[in-house]
């Protein structure tokens, strides 16, 4: 009984201090929304039913709680952002390292193409110039497309980017079909808008080029890769 007594004065002080704490701490729910949506206020009605203020309380406890999920789902969007920014700042500049090191103009191309296909991922891609310096002819990026594609892709308003069902493509790599059901094909222009070739990568699935990061990639290599290509042509 003594014990049960002490434990009933304990409770009672316990109670008490909360009970001051959070009188003299109006807004402790405000800044901890978890504690006050695991509350259960007592039914004020004898009926049983549900009073206005049990009502109001179950509709800030919903409106608490998806605020709490928005901010998680922000939060969470944005660290993915984050991560996908440092990546792309890293591709960049791994690309714009290897193209300084580059001993030989001749080395460009392959350095870049390199680096196209490191960052999408894929095994199937080529570089292709039809207009450069004779002392590269025999390089594997002087190996020309027909005229017909070559006037077609200098006259592409901007690179496509999408799905292929065609076999001219895959006859570029010496693949299945299959292998290039998702296709990138970017024209390569001087400033004075003159396209002078050509980067194509190919892929067995038709996502690879579709993910939101490409155009910020694409926005930052391709300049890069235009102008180191340029210094082939001069």
């Amino acid at each position: 009984e003594i014990s049960l007594g002490l434990v009933g004065s304990e409770m009672c002080i316990r109670d008490r201090f909360v009970k001051d704490y959070l009188l003299k701490n109006p807004e402790y729910f405000r800044t901890h929304s978890d504690v006050f949506c695991r509350l259960v206020p007592p039914r004020q009605n004898r009926e049983g039913t549900r009073s206005i203020i049990e009502c109001q309380n179950e509709v800030l406890r919903a409106s608490l709680t998806t605020y709490e999920l928005r901010e998680e789902e922000i939060a969470a969007r944005e660290r993915e952002l984050e991560r996908k920014q440092a990546g792309l700042s890293k591709s960049l500049l791994e690309m714009a390292v290897a193209l300084v090191s580059a001993t030989k103009d001749y080395e460009i191309p392959a350095i870049l193409l390199e680096q196209f296909k490191k960052f999408f991922k894929v095994q199937n891609g080529i570089l292709r110039l039809w207009l450069y310096r004779t002392e590269f002819e025999g390089q594997p990026f002087t190996k020309r497309f027909s005229e017909e594609v070559e006037s077609e892709i200098s006259e592409m308003p901007e690179m496509f980017i999408g799905e292929n069902s065609g076999s001219e493509i895959a006859s570029w790599f010496g693949v299945p079909i299959s292998e290039t059901k998702g296709v990138i094909l970017i024209p390569i222009k001087a400033p004075n808008g003159i396209t002078f070739g050509a980067i194509c990568l190919a892929s067995s699935d038709v996502s690879t080029f579709k993910a939101s990061d490409v155009q910020d990639f694409l926005s930052g290599a391709l300049p890069l890769a235009e102008a180191a290509l340029l210094r082939l042509t001069r």
